[in-house]
């Protein structure tokens, strides 16, 4: 698709912000220099970027692992120029991904990643679709089939067990609803939510039920018949604004997944004794930023662009947007709001014109 693949280095356009942190006004556009990509590495033309919640706390404190300026952790676009140790893709090969957050990020026209981390683009999804979903779907996959273990071959070995996610219609939480129906055939999914709009979107993402986390859960639990809470827990929000109350949720043996946490004290004494419960900790960095087995991201974002193109999952990107520096800060504000449901994209290039897409790349080398 491309007119002409060079491994010269890239001029392009990025979205910036001030090192050091700042505010989301701070955010602004740059030119930068993308290298010609060594190793395993792929240079991307990004075709669409995903917005999450990480990236609007790397913007306030300036890089959550290292000093880090242009952030973006999802992207969708297509294979530019490839290391010479590449083996998984070649140029021209659509590709999805999240990136490393000690690296520079996706917010730009071009952007190098290890193919290793890299999944192919469900070739049933747009670009935009596509770009909403690898960031959350490695969270929540790794959370319920690495860290607690469940049975992800869709056998239905763990069908029986009670799912909670809490906070469902964020980006996590969309995916994650159906990751436990898809690949555990979970009977029973229950999500929280706390408004009409944020009830329904749950409801589309494939919860069996949905109550207010704005209230307790264990009498909602007890309501529905969930007397002894739920064996799986996602608490997708800072876990010690809502420790007590996810643990009166769980059932005993059960397990929580937490990814985020406000800097609150945890008695995790109340989890172990006396529901001999378990507590994980989720963060999908970790296997680039350590070299552990980054090699299973790929694989990873492989069988969930394959449910994807068989249709057992749902787009989970509820707000587009075209990609420039205001659309970004408008994307930061709203998801700051705490008022956005699944997730936000913006597109860097509209699907349909990866010829104009390539002919950029053959100009910016030159």
């Amino acid at each position: 698709q491309y007119l002409r693949v060079t491994m010269a280095t890239i001029k392009c356009k990025a979205i910036q912000a001030n090192a050091g942190g700042g505010a989301i006004d701070t955010l602004h556009e740059v030119d930068v220099e993308v290298a010609a990509p060594v190793g395993r590495q792929l240079r991307v033309r990004v075709h669409a970027v995903g917005m999450n919640p990480v990236d609007c706390k790397c913007r306030a404190v300036g890089g959550l692992a290292g000093p880090v300026v242009q952030f973006g952790y999802d992207a969708s676009g297509v294979v530019e120029a490839v290391g010479a140790d590449a083996k998984f893709f070649r140029v021209g090969d659509a590709v999805y991904y999240s990136g490393e957050i000690n690296k520079a990020g996706t917010n730009a026209e071009y952007h190098l990643v290890d193919e290793r981390i890299v999944g192919r683009k469900p070739a049933a999804l747009s670009h935009a679709d596509a770009a909403a979903v690898p960031l959350v779907a490695i969270t929540a996959w790794e959370g319920l089939f690495e860290s607690m273990r469940l049975d992800a071959s869709g056998a239905g070995r763990d069908a029986d067990l009670v799912v909670l996610v809490v906070n469902g219609a964020g980006g996590v939480g969309s995916i994650a609803i159906q990751l436990a129906k898809t690949f555990m055939r979970a009977r029973t999914v229950v999500a929280t939510a706390s408004r009409d709009a944020t009830v329904a979107w749950c409801k589309k993402m494939g919860a069996d039920h949905v109550i207010n986390h704005r209230e307790p859960l264990k009498p909602q639990l007890d309501a529905l018949g969930v007397a002894r809470g739920a064996d799986v827990v996602l608490d997708l929000v800072d876990v010690d604004s809502n420790f007590d109350a996810v643990v009166d949720a769980t059932a005993p043996g059960g397990a929580i997944y937490a990814i985020t946490h406000g800097g609150g004290a945890l008695d995790a004494t109340k989890l172990f004794i006396p529901r001999r419960a378990s507590l994980h900790w989720g963060f999908m960095f970790a296997r680039p930023m350590l070299d552990w087995d980054a090699h299973k991201q790929h694989a990873l974002l492989n069988r969930v662009a394959q449910a994807y193109d068989d249709g057992e999952l749902a787009p989970i990107a509820a707000v587009t947007k075209a990609y420039s520096v205001d659309e970004l800060r408008a994307a930061h504000t709203l998801q700051e709001s705490g008022k956005s449901m699944g997730k936000i994209v913006l597109v860097v290039v509209p699907d349909g014109d990866a010829a104009a897409g390539g002919a950029a790349a053959a100009a910016a080398s030159k």
